[in-house]
């Protein structure tokens, strides 16, 4: 998992173990997955696919913030969300 560096220190290390417990997890069972989870941090100024998240996360937040229909980048990729998902509990409508 490729996260952006803006975490330092302690809170790094337990920002990963948060989310190395949390994808352990299965579904709502919450039986234990045998993987192994590889977490990196990378400066999002270097890294391309760290900035298209970022844009495409900042344009839903404001379009939900703010709702302002046409206005806002949501109204560009709009057409290509299809399904909310939450890594952690799931589809969401």
């Amino acid at each position: 998992m490729i996260i952006d560096k803006s975490l330092d220190g302690v809170v790094r290390e337990e920002f990963d173990k948060y989310l190395a417990y949390r994808s352990l997890e299965n579904g709502s069972f919450r039986q234990p997955v045998m993987c192994r989870l590889e977490i990196y941090h990378v400066d999002s100024k270097q890294n391309l696919c760290v900035q298209a998240a970022d844009f495409i996360a900042g344009a839903v937040h404001r379009h939900f913030r703010d709702y302002l229909p046409y206005a806002d980048h949501y109204s560009a990729i709009e057409n290509n969300i299809t399904i909310a998902l939450d890594f952690f509990n799931g589809r969401q409508k």
